[in-house]
């Protein structure tokens, strides 16, 4: 043979009964195609497995043995066939009852399927009941028609499978981000199947539905596997080791091996990485072309093509993404559909990914195993070579110069180590700053606590326990303030027991009670977290735990559906409640909910999810010998399966949930302490959720009813009580809403759900108030804390969260007049604040309440600027009307205007005070700046710049009072000499207007900034440049430094207050509130605040301080954390001891108007 033969004559050949002698023959002289030849051996040794894996036939019956006519089942319209498949037939429905379109899945082959089909069958729907998320199908219910048929209902979803939705919004033009946020939504339900212990394995586009609203919808698990399986001998059977189950173009490489104990979450990892592939390229990573052999082992062996590498545009991050969902190897993989999804939000966000970070190292470590022959002679002659010059080195250089250069590169070793780990903590920061400004608190947290307790380098000064003066620590504390400004936090603490936990709040919220499997239990007070009592019951497994208003009664339903009373008067006591054996028959009727009122002394109870009675509970002491309970209520039965059952505050009202979303008021008010149980009568039934309700609560004097929805009715409804006229519809959260509660006066109702986040709402104007983020799990219940502004939530991880639920927060802010604010400053006591208007007065307001104390006239156009005197006697102002003018603060209303200074041509742009008050400097758009004494109001000097360019928007003194600083021409600024007059520096670099300039109180430094939008440093004296702050986007047009000259604000066009630490030069914080451009700001004299004012008469001011009680509230969480173990004792004693002094001060007051 002159040639090499093509794949599929090789495969011919070597699978003949009849070898070819002339293709053996070639084999052997040809290394190319031995090569091939082992290949394919080994290819066709593992179809064979695969073979006898897939082909295997069920016994029972042929294909005519199938179900072929649709079910008859009762209360079900059967519409048609929907699709057909190797186990079932799925057909769409219509369900009389809830008047809802549905879909029917009936087990093939009818009666007549074989004991192993039904396991299967009977085993997917087990499976799928355990998943309760918006994107998997849901199953309703299941049973066996009358002909012998299995069947299970289920949520029907009439939308096109990813492939064809993909190929639709890619023709139509969609930006690629919206295909990777639909990705994206299929991780995180992929992730909650895998947390349930599930894992799909035929992941494929057929088995994604996407909805008319782009909503993606996980079906087909009928080849799933649940985590533990192989350990159960009832499905031992099911997927034999060998057996491939799945889709080949789908099917990760240890699938195709048929190894069933290394499939895994990472298994459906590589299929969602195969489907992302396809969604970004419109092409499959490998071919699947061609003889099966060859897509085999383009599966197993061939690395797939990169993404960028096929389509234009695709972002190398992006590709990285991918492309380690592909790895062949498990272990290179993503290990979880959530780090998947955490990669492709952060790939959205623009932030770094984790899949970068060995990438590196990992191709270096491949090339090395591949040429590691050359390499290890390489290093050996490396390593001579070293040696030798090391030898020689040591010959010729003294001791001295030894270790002089030892001593060097130990210091340059030392300060590169420094220089990454603040490079690292800087990264980490903007990590988390970057996800709390996107609402991810409960990821931005740990990373910024873990900046925060662990600073790299120095803190500062031993004496200094503020965080926020602390070197090391300041960016941590700036970027906590931040985090906390937006979602107010007051302390987080855990009531997580020891092994697995039931935790659950007091009707009031007061207090937390947690049961763990060992029957020990242990009550909180909610707001200090100190323990309250603990004890120990016999081992039980709640279901679900009902605690009264107080918290000193619980009842249990565990998960023999018994029902269980504790007492906090009793508490080493476990009494099971004892019912009529006509209420309970064991076999016939089980509890399947409960609701407890608030006083604790009427149990609802609901049996086989459609029946309720009420009964009374003994008193405490009554309890251990109670005899059977007393039913004091009936209601009728309800239609549908109740999904939730409640007492209103007091007793009067009980509301029952359905699952199609209905709701039912019922009368308790006649119930008395008769022997006879009455008829609860029906106020009024109304349906208002499209799906099951999950939580109810009514106000207080029962006016007003909020309920919570699921199942793809994300919402909270407000309804009058009374009518029971449905009010608003209160939209936002995008996962079940687990609860509702009002606020004691019924102004503000807050929900919590699956969607991690607290929200609080005005059920009057239905409107949402506030988004209250920061749980990393689904949030379970929520409740407003009586007498204080604090609401308390607790998730699944039974974490406990305190929130301040008053809005504003630091930011304070009120209007002063229909025009513009265009300058301010403090008093030095910080009490006043004095404001300069466009209309030409300064008003002067308290800043306690920002109630106005006076109206200074004078100025007959606006106030340009203003300073005041460190002593307070003097205030000075600039206006457009060509003037300048001295008061005297002490004189009060309507204040006393000392001098006018008329002698400047043009407006009078800016002034400034000597720090000793002897003199003032005006500066003007006439291009002079003018020295006057306060006393004699006489002029002492004039200062001019460039001819050719007039305008001086800005002046500063130095402290020391003998250098003055001004803007010169457009782009420069110079520094004036007071005692001789003359200019001594002119300071270049700026590449627009210079608009503003500050010294900082202890004269190190001077800040300037402008129309370059970028703030510029020199050293105060002699005017050489220190360095430049990170560029704004924005002009800025006014600075302003605290008093410990650590701070830097800016504000201008950006309309926002950007703090900046002058040591680093890095940006500490963005204090958001304004909407309009801001003109001026200034720190009080005492640092604890800062105020801004600008466009449309607008004045705010924030407490610097506010947060420090939310970031001192949630310091011991976070001390209790791992991680924090390698913090220094002393570093944490004085942390506490910070935390102490800011928790005894008094609560941070709101005085102003809300923002």
């Amino acid at each position: 043979m002159s040639r090499c033969p093509a794949i599929d004559e090789l495969e011919k050949a070597l699978s003949g009964a009849t070898p070819d002698e002339a293709m053996l023959g070639h084999i052997e002289t040809c290394p190319r195609c031995r090569v091939r030849a082992r290949r394919v051996r080994e290819n066709q040794v593992m179809l064979a497995r695969l073979g006898r894996g897939n082909v295997r036939a069920e016994p029972g019956g042929s294909a005519a043995a199938m179900l072929t006519k649709s079910p008859g089942l009762a209360g079900y319209d059967v519409q048609g066939e929907l699709h057909r498949g190797g186990q079932g037939v799925v057909y769409r429905a219509f369900q009389r009852a809830t008047k809802r379109t549905v879909a029917i899945k009936v087990l093939l082959r009818g009666a007549f399927a074989t004991s192993r089909q039904r396991h299967r069958f009977e085993r997917e729907i087990e499976i799928v009941a355990r998943l309760r998320h918006p994107n998997i199908v849901s199953i309703f219910e299941s049973g066996e028609s009358p002909d012998g048929s299995h069947y299970y209902v289920m949520e029907y979803v009439d939308g096109q499978p990813l492939d064809a939705y993909l190929e639709r919004v890619r023709a139509a033009g969609a930006p690629l981000g919206d295909r990777l946020r639909l990705f994206c939504k299929i991780c995180d339900a992929v992730s909650y199947a895998h947390q349930c212990g599930i894992i799909h394995r035929d992941l494929k586009p057929a088995n994604i539905l996407i909805d008319a609203a782009g909503e993606p919808h996980v079906l087909d698990f009928g080849l799933a596997k649940a985590v533990g399986e192989e350990l159960d001998p009832l499905s031992a059977n099911m997927t034999r080791t060998g057996d491939f189950l799945g889709t080949f173009s789908y099917a990760a490489p240890e699938q195709l091996r048929g190894a069933s104990g290394l499939i895994d979450t990472r298994t459906d990892v590589y299929a969602i990485g195969v489907m992302l592939f396809e969604a970004v390229t419109g092409q499959f990573p490998y071919s699947v072309a061609g003889s099966l052999s060859a897509i085999l082992h383009n599966i197993s062996e061939v690395e797939p093509r990169r993404p960028s590498d096929i389509a234009a545009g695709i972002d190398d991050d992006l590709s990285t993404i991918i492309l380690k969902a592909l790895a062949k190897s498990r272990d290179r993989r993503y290990q979880s559909a959530a780090a998947l999804r955490r990669d492709l939000v952060a790939f959205l966000s623009g932030e770094p990914i984790d899949a970068k970070r060995d990438s590196h190292w990992y191709m270096l470590r491949k090339t090395a195993r591949r040429y590691r022959t050359p390499l290890a002679i390489g290093a050996g002659f490396l390593m001579l070579a070293t040696g030798f010059a090391i030898t020689m080195a040591v010959l010729a250089r003294s001791r001295a110069q030894e270790r002089d250069r030892a001593i060097v590169a130990e210091r340059a070793v030392g300060q590169r180590a420094a220089e990454l780990a603040a490079a690292l903590s800087e990264s980490r920061l903007e990590r988390g700053r970057s996800l709390g400004s996107t609402g991810n608190v409960a990821a931005a947290e740990p990373l910024i606590w873990g900046e925060f307790l662990a600073p790299p380098g120095d803190i500062g000064a031993p004496d200094v326990i503020e965080p926020s003066r602390q070197v090391a620590r300041r960016a941590a504390y700036w970027a906590l303030w931040e985090l906390y400004a937006a979602a107010p936090c007051v302390r987080t603490w855990s009531a997580q027991m020891s092994g697995r936990t039931w935790s659950a709040l007091s009707g009031d919220g007061r207090v937390v009670l947690a049961f763990d499997a060992g029957g020990r239990w242990r009550r909180w007070n909610t707001a200090s977290a100190a323990a309250i009592d603990h004890g120990e019951l016999p081992p039980f497994e709640p279901l679900s735990v009902h605690v009264d208003q107080s918290g000193d009664r619980v009842v249990l339903l565990d998960s023999g559906r018994r029902l269980y009373c504790w007492d906090a008067g009793r508490p080493a006591m476990l009494t099971e409640l004892r019912f009529p054996r006509r209420m309970l028959d064991v076999g016939s009727r089980a509890v399947t909910s409960v609701g407890l009122s608030s006083d604790g002394r009427l149990l609802a109870v609901v049996v086989n999810s459609r029946g309720v009675s009420v009964w009374r509970l003994p008193d405490p002491g009554d309890l251990p010998d109670a005899p059977e309970l007393k039913q004091v209520a009936a209601l009728h039965e309800a239609p549908e399966l109740i999904t939730t059952i409640a007492f209103n505050a007091d007793s009067t009202r009980l509301i029952r949930g359905l699952l199609g979303g209905g709701v039912d008021l019922f009368d308790l008010s006649a119930i008395s302490s008769g022997a006879t149980p009455i008829d609860a009568r029906l106020l009024w039934s109304a349906v208002g959720h499209r799906a099951h309700v999950r939580g109810t609560r009514f106000t207080t004097d029962n006016s007003l009813l909020a309920t919570s929805g699921a199942d793809g009715d994300d919402m909270v409804r407000v309804w009058d009580a009374r009518t029971g006229i449905p009010l608003h519809t209160l939209a936002g959260h995008s996962g079940f809403v687990n609860t509702v509660e009002f606020r004691a006066d019924g102004r503000q109702v807050i929900s919590c759900g699956f969607d991690k986040t607290v929200r609080v709402w005005d059920p009057l104007a239905g409107r949402l108030l506030a988004t209250l983020p920061g749980h990393a799990d689904a949030v379970a219940r929520v409740c407003y804390l009586p007498g204080t502004p604090l609401l308390a939530s607790l998730d699944l991880n039974h974490t406990v969260k305190l929130w301040d639920t008053r809005l504003g927060g630091p930011c304070q802010q009120r209007r002063l007049i229909d025009g513009t604010l265009l300058s301010l400053c403090f008093s030095p006591d910080s009490r006043t604040l004095y404001v300069g208007c466009e209309d030409g007065a300064i008003r002067v307001l308290n800043v306690s309440d920002a109630s106005q104390r006076a109206v200074w006239s004078g100025h007959t156009e606006p106030v340009s600027s203003l300073a005041i005197s460190a002593d307070g006697r003097w205030l000075a102002s600039a206006g457009y009307d060509r003037t300048a003018r001295v008061w005297d603060p002490s004189a009060g209303t309507p204040g006393l205007c000392r001098h006018v200074f008329d002698g400047h041509d043009d407006r009078v742009i800016d002034v400034a005070i000597q720090p000793d008050g002897r003199t003032f400097a005006s500066s003007s758009d006439d291009g002079a700046v003018r020295v006057w004494d306060l006393e004699s109001a006489g002029r002492l000097l004039e200062l001019r710049g460039p001819q050719d360019f007039r305008r001086r928007p800005s002046v500063a003194y130095h402290p020391d009072g003998r250098l003055l600083a001004a803007c010169e021409g457009r782009t420069d600024l110079a520094l004036w000499s007071l005692d001789s007059g003359e200019r001594v520096a002119v300071l270049t670099g700026h590449a627009g207007q210079v608009r503003c300039l500050a010294y900082s109180p202890d004269g190190r430094v001077l800040a300037s900034a402008g129309d370059d939008a970028t703030i510029r440093l020199w050293d105060g004296r002699s005017g050489a440049p220190v360095g430049e702050l990170e560029r704004d986007r924005d002009d800025v047009f006014s600075l302003a430094f605290s008093p410990d000259s650590i701070i830097l604000a800016s504000t201008g066009r950006g309309r926002h207050v950007k703090l900046w630490d002058v040591t680093t030069r890095k940006c500490l914080a963005t204090l958001s509130g304004p909407t309009r451009t801001l003109f001026g700001v200034a720190f009080s004299p005492d640092g604890r605040s800062l105020a801004a004012c600008g466009a449309e008469g607008d004045l705010f001011l924030w407490d610097l301080t506010y947060c420090d009680y939310y970031i001192a509230g949630n310091l011991d969480y976070w001390l209790s954390r791992p991680g924090t173990a390698h913090l220094a004792p002393s570093a944490a004693t004085d942390l506490r001891a910070w935390a102490a002094a800011v928790l005894a001060r008094p609560w941070p007051r709101i005085s102003w108007s809300a923002p």
